[in-house]
Protein backbone atom coordinates (compact mmCIF):
# COMPACT_ATOMS: atom_id res chain seq x y z
CA UNK A 1 0.00 0.00 0.00
CA UNK A 2 3.00 2.25 1.13
CA UNK A 3 4.21 1.43 -2.80
CA UNK A 4 1.41 2.48 -3.99
CA UNK A 5 1.04 5.53 -2.78
CA UNK A 6 4.32 6.37 -3.46
CA UNK A 7 3.77 5.96 -7.11
CA UNK A 8 0.35 7.80 -6.61
CA UNK A 9 2.45 11.38 -5.24
CA UNK A 10 5.15 10.93 -7.57
CA UNK A 11 2.86 10.50 -10.69
CA UNK A 12 0.42 13.57 -8.83
CA UNK A 13 4.00 15.58 -9.05
CA UNK A 14 4.75 15.05 -12.80
CA UNK A 15 1.90 15.51 -14.44
CA UNK A 16 1.41 17.04 -17.91
CA UNK A 17 0.28 20.60 -17.45
CA UNK A 18 -1.44 23.15 -20.15
CA UNK A 19 -1.28 26.15 -22.13
CA UNK A 20 -4.93 27.20 -23.62
CA UNK A 21 -5.25 29.96 -26.12
CA UNK A 22 -9.26 30.08 -25.71
CA UNK A 23 -10.16 32.37 -29.26
CA UNK A 24 -13.69 33.17 -30.87
CA UNK A 25 -13.30 31.08 -33.58
CA UNK A 26 -10.75 28.72 -32.85
CA UNK A 27 -8.96 26.89 -29.41
CA UNK A 28 -5.26 25.77 -29.28
CA UNK A 29 -3.60 23.32 -26.37
CA UNK A 30 0.26 23.35 -25.54
CA UNK A 31 1.37 20.84 -23.48
CA UNK A 32 4.34 19.91 -21.72
CA UNK A 33 5.17 16.88 -19.80
CA UNK A 34 7.81 15.50 -17.61
CA UNK A 35 11.20 14.57 -20.26
CA UNK A 36 9.46 16.12 -22.98
CA UNK A 37 9.71 19.63 -25.10
CA UNK A 38 6.88 21.66 -25.21
CA UNK A 39 4.14 20.77 -28.06
CA UNK A 40 1.04 21.44 -29.65
CA UNK A 41 -1.68 19.24 -28.91
CA UNK A 42 -3.53 17.85 -31.78
CA UNK A 43 -7.57 16.71 -32.15
CA UNK A 44 -9.10 13.81 -33.44
CA UNK A 45 -8.49 14.83 -36.61
CA UNK A 46 -4.91 15.71 -35.95
CA UNK A 47 -5.57 19.00 -36.62
CA UNK A 48 -3.42 21.92 -34.41
CA UNK A 49 -6.49 23.71 -33.70
CA UNK A 50 -10.09 23.52 -33.21
CA UNK A 51 -13.44 25.25 -33.45
CA UNK A 52 -14.20 27.01 -29.82
CA UNK A 53 -17.79 25.44 -30.41
CA UNK A 54 -20.04 23.24 -28.91
CA UNK A 55 -24.23 21.68 -29.05
CA UNK A 56 -25.69 18.92 -29.35
CA UNK A 57 -26.05 16.87 -32.75
CA UNK A 58 -29.63 15.19 -33.81
CA UNK A 59 -29.95 12.81 -31.33
CA UNK A 60 -29.21 15.70 -28.43
CA UNK A 61 -25.63 14.20 -27.76
CA UNK A 62 -23.33 16.56 -26.66
CA UNK A 63 -20.54 17.40 -30.05
CA UNK A 64 -17.24 19.66 -29.46
CA UNK A 65 -14.73 21.49 -32.10
CA UNK A 66 -15.06 20.89 -35.47
CA UNK A 67 -17.77 18.55 -35.30
CA UNK A 68 -19.88 20.75 -33.86
CA UNK A 69 -18.92 23.67 -36.32
CA UNK A 70 -19.80 21.39 -39.28
CA UNK A 71 -23.19 20.96 -38.32
CA UNK A 72 -24.08 24.70 -38.22
CA UNK A 73 -25.40 24.60 -41.68
CA UNK A 74 -28.15 21.90 -40.50
CA UNK A 75 -28.39 22.51 -36.94
CA UNK A 76 -27.55 26.01 -36.68
CA UNK A 77 -29.64 26.48 -32.89
CA UNK A 78 -27.82 23.80 -31.70
CA UNK A 79 -24.57 24.55 -31.77
CA UNK A 80 -22.94 27.80 -30.18
CA UNK A 81 -19.87 29.50 -31.51
CA UNK A 82 -18.08 32.64 -29.92
CA UNK A 83 -19.15 32.18 -26.75
CA UNK A 84 -16.38 33.90 -24.74
CA UNK A 85 -18.48 36.56 -25.53
CA UNK A 86 -20.91 35.78 -23.42
CA UNK A 87 -18.56 35.56 -20.47
CA UNK A 88 -19.23 38.27 -18.15
CA UNK A 89 -22.55 40.26 -20.26
CA UNK A 90 -25.38 41.22 -19.84
CA UNK A 91 -28.59 40.87 -22.17
CA UNK A 92 -27.83 45.11 -22.83
CA UNK A 93 -24.21 44.48 -23.63
CA UNK A 94 -22.71 45.46 -27.37
CA UNK A 95 -21.17 41.80 -27.32
CA UNK A 96 -24.86 40.50 -27.14
CA UNK A 97 -26.71 42.61 -29.58
CA UNK A 98 -23.58 41.59 -31.85
CA UNK A 99 -25.31 38.39 -32.12
CA UNK A 100 -28.71 39.54 -32.91
CA UNK A 101 -26.70 42.62 -35.66
CA UNK A 102 -25.31 39.02 -36.98
CA UNK A 103 -28.30 37.36 -37.49
CA UNK A 104 -27.06 34.39 -35.22
CA UNK A 105 -30.05 32.02 -34.66
CA UNK A 106 -30.00 32.84 -30.55
CA UNK A 107 -32.37 33.88 -28.24
CA UNK A 108 -31.24 35.45 -25.09
CA UNK A 109 -32.48 36.26 -21.60
CA UNK A 110 -31.24 37.70 -18.78
CA UNK A 111 -30.72 34.93 -15.46
CA UNK A 112 -32.98 36.16 -12.39
CA UNK A 113 -30.15 36.12 -10.20
CA UNK A 114 -26.99 37.21 -12.37
CA UNK A 115 -28.42 39.46 -14.34
CA UNK A 116 -26.25 38.14 -16.86
CA UNK A 117 -27.58 36.97 -20.62
CA UNK A 118 -27.73 33.23 -21.51
CA UNK A 119 -29.18 31.04 -24.13
CA UNK A 120 -32.30 30.08 -24.47
CA UNK A 121 -32.34 26.04 -25.58
CA UNK A 122 -35.25 24.40 -26.45
CA UNK A 123 -38.35 25.13 -23.90
CA UNK A 124 -36.78 24.80 -20.79
CA UNK A 125 -33.05 24.70 -20.67
CA UNK A 126 -30.72 27.86 -20.74
CA UNK A 127 -27.26 27.89 -20.83
CA UNK A 128 -25.09 30.48 -19.37
CA UNK A 129 -21.49 31.78 -20.75
CA UNK A 130 -19.65 29.64 -18.26
CA UNK A 131 -21.26 26.69 -19.04
CA UNK A 132 -20.43 27.17 -23.20
CA UNK A 133 -16.97 27.92 -22.25
CA UNK A 134 -17.13 25.29 -19.81
CA UNK A 135 -18.02 22.94 -22.63
CA UNK A 136 -15.04 23.61 -24.87
CA UNK A 137 -12.35 23.72 -21.91
CA UNK A 138 -13.45 20.05 -21.06
CA UNK A 139 -13.12 18.78 -25.05
CA UNK A 140 -9.53 21.04 -24.89
CA UNK A 141 -8.94 18.69 -21.51
CA UNK A 142 -10.30 15.70 -22.95
CA UNK A 143 -8.04 15.97 -26.39
CA UNK A 144 -4.90 16.63 -24.02
CA UNK A 145 -5.65 13.70 -21.90
CA UNK A 146 -5.62 11.59 -24.97
CA UNK A 147 -3.25 12.67 -26.07
CA UNK A 148 -0.81 12.96 -22.49
CA UNK A 149 -2.43 9.02 -21.69
CA UNK A 150 -3.12 10.60 -18.21
CA UNK A 151 -5.12 12.75 -16.36
CA UNK A 152 -4.30 16.69 -16.87
CA UNK A 153 -5.79 19.35 -14.11
CA UNK A 154 -3.15 22.43 -14.44
CA UNK A 155 -3.37 24.78 -16.97
CA UNK A 156 -2.92 28.83 -17.90
CA UNK A 157 -5.62 29.97 -19.68
CA UNK A 158 -5.28 33.26 -22.02
CA UNK A 159 -7.88 36.40 -21.98
CA UNK A 160 -7.69 39.55 -23.68
CA UNK A 161 -5.86 42.48 -22.11
CA UNK A 162 -9.61 44.36 -21.77
CA UNK A 163 -11.37 41.25 -20.05
CA UNK A 164 -12.10 43.12 -16.58
CA UNK A 165 -12.91 41.42 -13.07
CA UNK A 166 -16.55 40.00 -14.33
CA UNK A 167 -15.22 38.57 -17.54
CA UNK A 168 -11.64 36.83 -15.81
CA UNK A 169 -14.08 35.53 -12.89
CA UNK A 170 -16.53 33.85 -15.26
CA UNK A 171 -13.44 32.69 -17.60
CA UNK A 172 -12.26 30.83 -14.11
CA UNK A 173 -15.64 30.04 -12.92
CA UNK A 174 -15.79 28.25 -16.13
CA UNK A 175 -12.74 26.33 -16.02
CA UNK A 176 -13.64 24.93 -12.27
CA UNK A 177 -16.86 23.37 -14.39
CA UNK A 178 -14.31 21.66 -16.43
CA UNK A 179 -12.43 20.67 -13.70
CA UNK A 180 -9.37 22.63 -14.95
CA UNK A 181 -7.12 24.40 -12.01
CA UNK A 182 -6.32 27.30 -13.75
CA UNK A 183 -2.22 28.18 -12.23
CA UNK A 184 -2.92 32.00 -14.41
CA UNK A 185 -4.47 33.90 -16.24
CA UNK A 186 -2.11 35.08 -19.11
CA UNK A 187 -2.63 38.18 -21.01
CA UNK A 188 -2.92 36.89 -25.24
CA UNK A 189 -0.17 40.00 -26.05
CA UNK A 190 1.61 38.93 -22.72
CA UNK A 191 2.19 35.09 -24.00
CA UNK A 192 2.91 35.76 -27.70
CA UNK A 193 5.99 38.58 -26.00
CA UNK A 194 7.06 35.73 -23.86
CA UNK A 195 7.43 33.36 -26.68
CA UNK A 196 9.43 35.57 -28.89
CA UNK A 197 11.14 36.61 -25.99
CA UNK A 198 11.99 33.06 -25.07
CA UNK A 199 13.38 31.95 -28.67
CA UNK A 200 15.23 35.11 -29.12
CA UNK A 201 17.04 35.33 -26.07
CA UNK A 202 20.40 35.30 -27.27
CA UNK A 203 20.02 37.98 -29.83
CA UNK A 204 19.38 40.80 -26.71
CA UNK A 205 22.17 42.81 -25.35
CA UNK A 206 22.82 43.81 -21.77
CA UNK A 207 22.99 47.89 -22.94
CA UNK A 208 20.24 48.11 -25.03
CA UNK A 209 16.54 47.34 -25.48
CA UNK A 210 14.76 45.90 -28.04
CA UNK A 211 11.22 47.30 -28.94
CA UNK A 212 8.67 45.08 -30.75
CA UNK A 213 5.40 45.81 -31.70
CA UNK A 214 2.86 42.77 -31.84
CA UNK A 215 -0.13 43.08 -34.03
CA UNK A 216 -2.43 40.82 -33.27
CA UNK A 217 -6.48 40.56 -34.89
CA UNK A 218 -8.24 37.26 -34.10
CA UNK A 219 -11.85 36.43 -34.83
CA UNK A 220 -13.62 38.75 -32.53
CA UNK A 221 -11.11 41.43 -31.85
CA UNK A 222 -8.34 44.01 -32.38
CA UNK A 223 -5.39 44.12 -30.15
CA UNK A 224 -1.75 46.06 -30.60
CA UNK A 225 1.29 45.84 -27.68
CA UNK A 226 4.59 47.09 -27.19
CA UNK A 227 7.26 44.97 -25.27
CA UNK A 228 10.79 45.67 -24.53
CA UNK A 229 13.23 43.12 -24.26
CA UNK A 230 16.79 43.07 -22.94
CA UNK A 231 19.51 40.86 -21.25
CA UNK A 232 20.16 41.52 -17.46
CA UNK A 233 23.79 40.48 -16.12
CA UNK A 234 23.95 38.38 -13.74
CA UNK A 235 26.24 36.70 -11.15
CA UNK A 236 29.54 35.04 -13.02
CA UNK A 237 28.43 37.23 -16.15
CA UNK A 238 25.29 34.76 -16.89
CA UNK A 239 22.86 36.68 -18.26
CA UNK A 240 18.82 36.20 -18.87
CA UNK A 241 16.43 37.57 -20.92
CA UNK A 242 13.71 39.97 -19.77
CA UNK A 243 10.82 41.87 -21.31
CA UNK A 244 8.18 44.71 -20.06
CA UNK A 245 4.89 45.39 -21.35
CA UNK A 246 4.92 49.01 -21.80
CA UNK A 247 1.23 49.31 -23.54
CA UNK A 248 -1.44 47.58 -24.86
CA UNK A 249 -4.49 49.03 -26.70
CA UNK A 250 -7.35 47.47 -28.60
CA UNK A 251 -10.35 47.44 -30.85
CA UNK A 252 -12.72 44.51 -28.97
CA UNK A 253 -15.12 45.25 -31.13
CA UNK A 254 -13.36 44.63 -34.44
CA UNK A 255 -11.92 41.15 -35.41
CA UNK A 256 -11.94 38.86 -38.41
CA UNK A 257 -15.93 37.99 -38.16
CA UNK A 258 -16.46 41.39 -38.97
CA UNK A 259 -14.50 40.60 -43.06
CA UNK A 260 -16.28 37.22 -42.51
CA UNK A 261 -19.68 39.58 -42.95
CA UNK A 262 -18.68 41.53 -45.12
CA UNK A 263 -17.67 38.13 -47.58
CA UNK A 264 -21.35 37.06 -46.19
CA UNK A 265 -23.24 39.80 -47.05
CA UNK A 266 -21.55 39.95 -50.41
CA UNK A 267 -23.13 36.10 -51.04
CA UNK A 268 -26.53 37.17 -49.82
CA UNK A 269 -27.16 40.17 -52.51
CA UNK A 270 -25.67 37.85 -55.08
CA UNK A 271 -28.29 35.48 -54.57
CA UNK A 272 -30.96 37.93 -54.28
CA UNK A 273 -30.00 39.28 -57.46
CA UNK A 274 -29.87 35.65 -59.15
CA UNK A 275 -33.17 35.05 -57.68
CA UNK A 276 -34.96 37.88 -56.72
CA UNK A 277 -38.66 35.92 -56.22
CA UNK A 278 -36.94 34.37 -53.80
CA UNK A 279 -37.00 35.10 -49.59
CA UNK A 280 -33.07 36.62 -48.78
CA UNK A 281 -31.06 33.57 -47.34
CA UNK A 282 -30.45 35.85 -44.49
CA UNK A 283 -33.72 34.99 -43.41
CA UNK A 284 -32.98 31.60 -43.06
CA UNK A 285 -31.24 30.33 -39.84
CA UNK A 286 -30.04 27.08 -41.85
CA UNK A 287 -28.53 29.38 -45.30
CA UNK A 288 -27.09 31.06 -42.66
CA UNK A 289 -25.01 28.79 -41.23
CA UNK A 290 -23.74 27.36 -44.70
CA UNK A 291 -22.92 31.32 -45.81
CA UNK A 292 -20.68 31.63 -42.57
CA UNK A 293 -19.05 28.97 -43.35
CA UNK A 294 -18.41 30.03 -47.26
CA UNK A 295 -17.44 33.30 -46.13
CA UNK A 296 -14.71 32.14 -43.96
CA UNK A 297 -13.44 30.11 -46.51
CA UNK A 298 -13.63 33.01 -49.26
CA UNK A 299 -11.94 35.74 -47.07
CA UNK A 300 -9.34 32.96 -46.03
CA UNK A 301 -8.59 32.11 -50.01
CA UNK A 302 -9.02 35.84 -51.01
CA UNK A 303 -6.36 36.66 -48.24
CA UNK A 304 -3.57 34.80 -51.15
CA UNK A 305 -5.29 35.27 -54.40
CA UNK A 306 -6.97 37.65 -56.14
CA UNK A 307 -10.95 36.01 -57.04
CA UNK A 308 -12.23 33.10 -56.15
CA UNK A 309 -14.85 30.99 -57.57
CA UNK A 310 -17.50 30.46 -55.06
CA UNK A 311 -20.18 27.44 -55.23
CA UNK A 312 -22.75 26.61 -52.42
CA UNK A 313 -25.09 23.39 -53.14
CA UNK A 314 -28.97 24.08 -52.25
CA UNK A 315 -28.15 27.41 -50.51
CA UNK A 316 -31.78 28.27 -49.79
CA UNK A 317 -35.02 26.80 -51.36
CA UNK A 318 -33.34 24.03 -53.32
CA UNK A 319 -31.34 27.08 -55.62
CA UNK A 320 -27.33 26.76 -55.90
CA UNK A 321 -24.83 29.87 -55.34
CA UNK A 322 -22.03 30.44 -58.13
CA UNK A 323 -20.35 33.62 -58.23
CA UNK A 324 -16.60 34.57 -58.97
CA UNK A 325 -15.94 37.11 -55.84
CA UNK A 326 -12.80 39.34 -55.96
CA UNK A 327 -10.51 40.76 -53.74
CA UNK A 328 -10.83 44.33 -55.14
CA UNK A 329 -14.68 43.91 -54.67
CA UNK A 330 -14.18 42.49 -50.39
CA UNK A 331 -11.61 45.52 -49.86
CA UNK A 332 -14.75 47.93 -51.31
CA UNK A 333 -17.02 46.54 -49.04
CA UNK A 334 -15.36 46.57 -46.32
CA UNK A 335 -13.89 50.23 -46.58
CA UNK A 336 -15.93 51.12 -43.35
CA UNK A 337 -13.60 49.19 -41.71
CA UNK A 338 -10.09 49.71 -42.81
CA UNK A 339 -9.93 53.43 -40.89
CA UNK A 340 -10.68 51.20 -37.53
CA UNK A 341 -7.04 50.06 -38.03
CA UNK A 342 -4.90 53.11 -37.28
CA UNK A 343 -5.98 54.73 -33.86
CA UNK A 344 -4.87 51.65 -31.42
CA UNK A 345 -1.36 51.97 -33.26
CA UNK A 346 -1.57 55.74 -32.57
CA UNK A 347 -2.93 55.12 -28.78
CA UNK A 348 0.08 52.70 -28.12
CA UNK A 349 2.83 55.49 -29.01
CA UNK A 350 1.08 57.52 -26.87
CA UNK A 351 1.14 55.47 -24.22
CA UNK A 352 4.01 53.93 -23.89
CA UNK A 353 5.89 57.39 -24.71
CA UNK A 354 7.86 56.32 -27.83
CA UNK A 355 8.02 57.15 -31.35
CA UNK A 356 7.95 55.16 -34.37
CA UNK A 357 11.66 55.54 -35.15
CA UNK A 358 12.15 53.75 -32.11
CA UNK A 359 10.16 50.45 -33.15
CA UNK A 360 12.79 47.53 -33.89
CA UNK A 361 10.42 45.26 -35.44
CA UNK A 362 5.97 44.28 -35.99
CA UNK A 363 5.34 41.45 -35.41
CA UNK A 364 2.05 39.98 -36.27
CA UNK A 365 -0.26 37.64 -35.31
CA UNK A 366 -3.76 36.35 -35.22
CA UNK A 367 -5.25 35.10 -38.53
CA UNK A 368 -7.12 38.24 -40.02
CA UNK A 369 -3.62 39.87 -40.48
CA UNK A 370 -3.11 37.74 -43.12
CA UNK A 371 -5.89 39.96 -44.75
CA UNK A 372 -3.46 41.91 -47.53
CA UNK A 373 -5.33 45.47 -46.18
CA UNK A 374 -4.72 44.84 -42.52
CA UNK A 375 -1.15 43.92 -42.57
CA UNK A 376 -1.06 47.25 -45.24
CA UNK A 377 -2.01 49.33 -42.28
CA UNK A 378 0.47 48.73 -40.01
CA UNK A 379 3.62 48.51 -42.86
CA UNK A 380 2.12 52.31 -43.66
CA UNK A 381 2.02 53.17 -40.45
CA UNK A 382 5.40 52.31 -39.10
CA UNK A 383 6.91 52.69 -42.28
CA UNK A 384 8.33 48.85 -41.97
CA UNK A 385 7.52 45.43 -43.58
CA UNK A 386 6.27 43.20 -40.92
CA UNK A 387 7.71 40.25 -39.56
CA UNK A 388 6.00 36.40 -39.46
CA UNK A 389 8.89 35.03 -37.20
CA UNK A 390 6.42 33.62 -34.41
CA UNK A 391 3.57 30.95 -35.72
CA UNK A 392 0.34 33.20 -35.62
CA UNK A 393 -1.91 30.23 -34.78
CA UNK A 394 0.38 28.60 -32.50
CA UNK A 395 2.55 31.15 -30.46
CA UNK A 396 -0.30 32.38 -28.05
CA UNK A 397 -1.08 28.69 -26.69
CA UNK A 398 3.23 27.40 -26.14
CA UNK A 399 3.48 31.19 -24.46
CA UNK A 400 1.08 29.67 -22.54
CA UNK A 401 2.45 26.49 -21.49
CA UNK A 402 6.04 28.11 -21.14
CA UNK A 403 4.72 30.63 -18.12
CA UNK A 404 2.57 27.13 -17.46
CA UNK A 405 5.69 25.56 -16.78
CA UNK A 406 7.85 28.71 -15.16
CA UNK A 407 4.83 28.56 -12.45
CA UNK A 408 5.04 25.04 -11.69
CA UNK A 409 7.16 23.23 -9.39
CA UNK A 410 7.31 20.08 -11.74
CA UNK A 411 9.58 21.47 -14.02
CA UNK A 412 12.42 24.02 -14.23
CA UNK A 413 12.72 26.58 -17.16
CA UNK A 414 15.49 28.67 -17.68
CA UNK A 415 15.16 32.21 -15.84
CA UNK A 416 13.43 35.04 -18.22
CA UNK A 417 11.97 37.81 -16.23
CA UNK A 418 8.29 39.39 -17.40
CA UNK A 419 6.90 42.17 -16.55
CA UNK A 420 3.21 42.74 -17.73
CA UNK A 421 0.97 46.10 -17.33
CA UNK A 422 -2.59 45.95 -16.27
CA UNK A 423 -4.13 48.38 -18.52
CA UNK A 424 -7.22 49.58 -16.80
CA UNK A 425 -6.84 52.19 -13.87
CA UNK A 426 -8.41 50.86 -10.54
CA UNK A 427 -9.63 53.41 -7.93
CA UNK A 428 -10.37 52.64 -4.46
CA UNK A 429 -13.11 54.34 -1.84
CA UNK A 430 -13.29 54.05 1.53
CA UNK A 431 -16.78 54.77 3.30
CA UNK A 432 -18.75 53.99 5.94
CA UNK A 433 -22.71 53.97 7.23
CA UNK A 434 -21.99 57.81 8.17
CA UNK A 435 -19.55 58.39 5.35
CA UNK A 436 -18.10 60.82 8.12
CA UNK A 437 -14.60 61.51 8.28
CA UNK A 438 -12.81 59.71 11.07
CA UNK A 439 -9.79 62.03 12.48
CA UNK A 440 -6.45 61.55 11.59
CA UNK A 441 -7.35 60.22 8.20
CA UNK A 442 -6.40 62.41 4.81
CA UNK A 443 -5.50 62.08 1.05
CA UNK A 444 -3.16 59.44 0.45
CA UNK A 445 0.07 59.93 -0.34
CA UNK A 446 2.04 58.57 -3.80
CA UNK A 447 3.86 55.81 -3.36
CA UNK A 448 3.81 52.19 -2.06
CA UNK A 449 2.44 53.52 1.40
CA UNK A 450 0.61 56.25 2.47
CA UNK A 451 -2.99 57.49 4.78
CA UNK A 452 -6.13 55.84 3.29
CA UNK A 453 -8.47 58.67 1.44
CA UNK A 454 -11.35 59.91 3.17
CA UNK A 455 -14.11 58.02 3.32
CA UNK A 456 -17.16 58.96 0.43
CA UNK A 457 -13.76 59.94 -1.81
CA UNK A 458 -12.54 58.26 -4.89
CA UNK A 459 -8.66 58.01 -4.80
CA UNK A 460 -6.61 56.13 -7.73
CA UNK A 461 -4.92 52.94 -6.21
CA UNK A 462 -3.49 52.02 -9.28
CA UNK A 463 -2.86 53.84 -12.66
CA UNK A 464 -3.00 52.22 -16.25
CA UNK A 465 -0.60 50.11 -17.40
CA UNK A 466 1.00 49.86 -13.49
CA UNK A 467 2.88 46.25 -13.70
CA UNK A 468 1.63 43.48 -12.13
CA UNK A 469 1.35 41.46 -9.72
CA UNK A 470 1.69 44.61 -7.46
CA UNK A 471 0.96 45.39 -4.10
CA UNK A 472 -0.05 48.77 -2.45
CA UNK A 473 -0.40 48.98 1.22
CA UNK A 474 -1.93 51.93 2.47
CA UNK A 475 -2.44 52.80 6.45
CA UNK A 476 -5.02 54.86 8.07
CA UNK A 477 -6.72 55.80 11.93
CA UNK A 478 -10.27 54.37 12.17
CA UNK A 479 -12.38 53.69 15.42
CA UNK A 480 -15.40 52.52 13.35
CA UNK A 481 -15.77 50.27 10.62
CA UNK A 482 -15.34 50.69 6.64
CA UNK A 483 -16.77 49.75 3.24
CA UNK A 484 -13.31 49.35 1.37
CA UNK A 485 -14.79 49.52 -2.60
CA UNK A 486 -13.04 49.01 -5.85
CA UNK A 487 -13.50 50.01 -9.28
CA UNK A 488 -12.15 50.37 -12.61
CA UNK A 489 -11.70 53.94 -13.98
CA UNK A 490 -10.05 56.98 -13.00
CA UNK A 491 -12.17 58.64 -9.68
CA UNK A 492 -13.23 61.21 -12.00
CA UNK A 493 -14.76 59.65 -14.15
CA UNK A 494 -18.55 58.97 -13.78
CA UNK A 495 -18.40 55.71 -15.90
CA UNK A 496 -16.37 53.89 -13.37
CA UNK A 497 -17.29 49.98 -13.18
CA UNK A 498 -17.36 48.10 -9.75
CA UNK A 499 -15.07 45.20 -9.01
CA UNK A 500 -16.04 44.60 -5.69
CA UNK A 501 -16.75 45.66 -1.92
CA UNK A 502 -15.21 44.99 1.14
CA UNK A 503 -16.91 45.18 4.69
CA UNK A 504 -14.35 45.73 7.35
CA UNK A 505 -16.23 44.82 10.45
CA UNK A 506 -15.33 44.64 14.09
CA UNK A 507 -12.85 47.66 14.02
CA UNK A 508 -15.31 50.01 16.30
CA UNK A 509 -15.38 46.96 18.70
CA UNK A 510 -11.58 46.42 18.93
CA UNK A 511 -11.16 49.20 21.75
CA UNK A 512 -13.42 48.20 24.07
CA UNK A 513 -12.04 44.73 23.77
CA UNK A 514 -8.61 45.72 24.46
CA UNK A 515 -9.77 48.26 27.16
CA UNK A 516 -11.36 44.83 29.17
CA UNK A 517 -8.51 42.81 28.62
Amino acid sequence: MLATLLCVLIASTQAAILGIDFGGRFIKVGIIQPSKGIELVLNEATKRKSSSCAGFNSMEERVYGDESYNLIGKLPHKQFVLSKLLLGKNISSDEIKSFGEKAFPYTFVEDEDTKAAVISHGENSTFRGEELVAFVLSYAKQIAEAHAGSAIKDAVILVPPYFKATERTAMLNAAAIAQLNVLSLMHENTAFAFKYGFDKESEFKTNETTNIVFYDMGATSYKVSLASFTSIAGKKNKTTGSMVVKGVTWDSALGGRDFDQVCLDMLADAFVEKHPKLSDPRTSARAMGKLRKESERVKEVLSANQQFQVGIEALHEDRDLRMVIKRSEFEERAAHLWPRLVPPLERLLEQANISKSEIHRVEIVGGATRIPKVKEAAIEFFGMKTSASLNGDEAGALGATLYAAKLSTSFRLRDFTITDAHPHPISVKLGSDSDTPAEGEGEGEEGEEGKGPKPGKDKLLFKANTKFPHKKLITMSRTDDLLVSLSYGEPSSDEKEPISIFNVSGVAAAPKRLSTT
